[in-house]
């Protein structure tokens, strides 16, 4: 570790004295800021390397060979998914837990790795970490039963509201249907006397006494 250390701070200075490598034309379009591209054209200045444009990336920024990839502690980070994998963290390293690790399997790296003694990257204080997610799960979890709870209410309510509208429906319906039969009923009592009375059998009297008889010889009676 303390031949490391040297090189670590001369590593440190080359990056604080390396420029923010731009892709071409980067001050005109927008949306080239903050990104690098190799320039390519034929007649490129920046690839060229004229006097007056932006520095290229090149051999001469890099940092010592001997600290590539370690943490500015001096540590080289391994990859681990599930407990099993903590085996394979040897001295001088330390833990980066996969983003695709869960909550619960996060908690359990978590406490073997304290149990270990290992040292786990984006996490200063294991236990205060595992006090908050412990928390935010418990808050979920009461989240969750409490919408159930809800859900159940409503639907409760839901089946209690189309129980009395069909009761009410039925009893509309019945009523509505004695009704209707009693009006049938009495129209068919008043029906069995209209039909034997003839409507238009007035205006035939009337046509008929209105017409005057004629004044003739009986078919019978011979003729003189």
């Amino acid at each position: 570790m303390n031949k490391i250390k040297p090189l670590l701070d001369l590593r440190k200075k080359i990056k604080d004295k390396t420029p923010p490598f731009e892709r071409q034309e980067a001050n005109k379009i927008k949306q080239f800021r903050g990104k690098w591209r190799k320039p390519k054209g034929i007649q490129s200045k920046l690839r060229r390397g004229f006097r007056g444009h932006r520095n290229i990336p090149s051999i001469g920024y890099a940092g010592p060979n001997l600290v590539k990839g370690l943490t500015k502690h001096g540590l080289m980070p391994i990859l681990v998914s599930n407990i099993n994998d903590l085996s394979k963290v040897v001295e001088n390293c330390c833990v980066i837990i996969s983003s695709g690790v869960g909550i619960k399997k996060r908690l359990l790296i978590l406490d073997k790795a304290k149990s270990l003694g290992l040292k786990v990257l984006g996490v200063k204080d294991i236990e205060a970490y595992v006090v908050s997610v412990k928390d935010i799960l418990i808050s979920k979890k009461q989240g969750s039963a409490s919408r159930k709870e809800q859900k159940k209410k409503k639907l409760s309510e839901a089946k209690e509201k189309k129980k009395e509208e069909s009761h009410e429906h039925k009893d509309h319906d019945h009523s509505h249907h004695k009704d209707s039969k009693e009006d049938t009923s009495n129209s068919k009592g008043l029906d069995k006397d209209d039909h034997r009375i003839d409507p238009y059998a007035e205006n035939t009297e009337s046509t008929k006494e209105s017409k005057p008889k004629k004044k003739g010889v009986k078919k019978n009676e011979p003729k003189k």
